[in-house]
């Protein structure tokens, strides 16, 4: 039987680390921020600033 791969190419790239510094390459790429100590991704409607 062969297994059935499910992940997308997106889901893998989510999770590569290539310069293994703590922060996914995707996350680099696309933005990241630090809040409270934590490495969080660049949410646009988060983080836009105030009207």
């Amino acid at each position: 039987m062969t297994p059935k791969h499910t992940r997308q190419k997106r889901e893998v790239e989510e999770v590569m680390d290539t310069d293994d510094d703590g922060i996914y390459d995707s996350w680099e790429r696309e933005g990241y921020t630090v809040i409270n100590r934590v490495v969080v991704k660049w949410d646009q409607e988060k983080h836009k600033p105030p009207e």
